[in-house]
């Protein structure tokens, strides 16, 4: 099972069309497997299960709308002992000062330790802003570690990195964070989903862009966390989707007219808003966000960049924004042609109808349209 996951996980790293393919067909038996295994306890198990997890979120025939009971399950196991872990780790880092506690035993039991406490029991305020608690893993150079003398020596240079999320804007992080590091402030300190819509008004968050991965991924992620600030996601998916928000359906029309009524003002704030009205008008934050990232993917983009799964979301999300603002800026001009038009030389309006033929008017309205597409 795990190496068919590991096969199904690798086949999405392919350019050839059939192998992605076959991958998927794999990913899909696999799920079918786990469906019949009862009770998974060995290592290789729990393995296979977060591989499938991982595909069944990025690159399933049918994305996932949520985590799978399985995971969830799994998750749980994983956390049961780690109440005890934070004091032990601490110790373990500690007696390193000593020469003679250099030792193999030492280094594993960092190794089990350190995995538990990232796996620690999740409550409902986790994600939240306030009293953030998420255990701050160890930096990759302690993990990537691959003789004892190397780790002992990471894990001292890192002895004073923060134990917690909310530690990092409260004691100076000398070095920078790696890509996981990374992901996690990103994920916590620009997760929004306790506010209905924080589009209307961009929120404050914590200045941590100084402190994160300088890679590709860590940029292209961090854009694009700020992006989903300022957009409001879901009417922007249900609108260009014609009613599917990727593939979930939208309830009822509606709720399709809402979303459309949102975007439309949302988008419309691009030219409505007075100028000095607000330091920040979010569409209009939203299109240099999606300008960035397209730029960066078209410029930037190292060979590499397609092994991050779910990266290719924020092009997709950019791409949706310029759509939405170039497709109301066409129809704005569009409007723009059929207005009355003012006689400078008497101040009289005179209608389009009086200036421009029917028939033309709407010939070079049609071809204005597609000029704009």
């Amino acid at each position: 099972m795990l190496y068919a996951a590991m096969i199904a996980i690798d086949g999405q790293y392919s350019n050839d069309t059939s192998t992605k393919h076959n991958a998927r067909k794999l990913h899909d038996t696999c799920v079918k497997l786990l469906e019949k295994v009862a009770e998974p306890d060995r290592l290789c198990d729990y393995q296979a299960v977060f591989l499938v997890e991982v595909l069944s979120q990025y690159r399933a025939r049918r994305a996932a709308k949520t985590l799978s009971p399985r995971f969830g399950t799994l998750y749980q196991k994983a956390a049961e002992e780690c109440t005890r872990v934070s004091p032990e780790l601490t110790s373990i880092v500690l007696s390193l000062e000593q020469p003679e506690n250099v030792v193999f035993g030492n280094w594993m039991r960092w190794v089990e330790r350190a995995a538990m406490f990232l796996a620690r029991e999740p409550h409902e305020s986790l994600f939240r802003q306030e009293g953030v608690d998420l255990p701050f893993p160890a930096h990759s150079l302690v993990w990537d570690a691959t003789t004892l003398d190397d780790w002992a020596v990471a894990i001292q240079q890192h002895a004073s990195s923060p134990q917690r999320v909310f530690e990092v804007t409260q004691v100076p992080v000398l070095v920078p964070c790696d890509p996981f590091q990374s992901s996690i402030l990103i994920a916590v300190f620009y997760n929004r989903s306790e506010i209905a819509s924080p589009y209307i008004n961009a929120p404050v968050t914590e200045d941590i862009d100084h402190i994160l991965d300088p890679s590709f991924t860590t940029k292209q992620r961090l854009l694009t966390a700020k992006l989903l600030q300022v957009t409001p996601i879901r009417a922007l998916l249900a609108v260009s989707g014609e009613s599917w928000i990727l593939f979930e359906k939208v309830p009822s029309q509606q709720a399709q007219i809402i979303f459309k009524t949102t975007l439309r003002a949302w988008i419309n704030q691009i030219w409505s808003a007075p100028e000095g009205a607000s330091p920040t008008v979010s569409s209009k934050e939203a299109v240099r966000l999606a300008i960035q990232i397209l730029h960066m993917a078209l410029e930037e983009q190292p060979e590499d960049s397609e092994l991050n799964m779910g990266s290719d979301m924020g092009v997709y999300f950019a791409a949706l924004v310029l759509w939405a603002a170039t497709t109301a800026g066409s129809s704005r001009k569009t409007d723009e042609f059929y207005q009355p038009r003012v006689n400078a030389g008497i101040g009289q309006a005179a209608s389009t109808d009086e200036v421009v033929p029917a028939s033309k008017r709407r010939r070079y309205a049609d071809e204005f349209a597609k000029h704009n597409a």
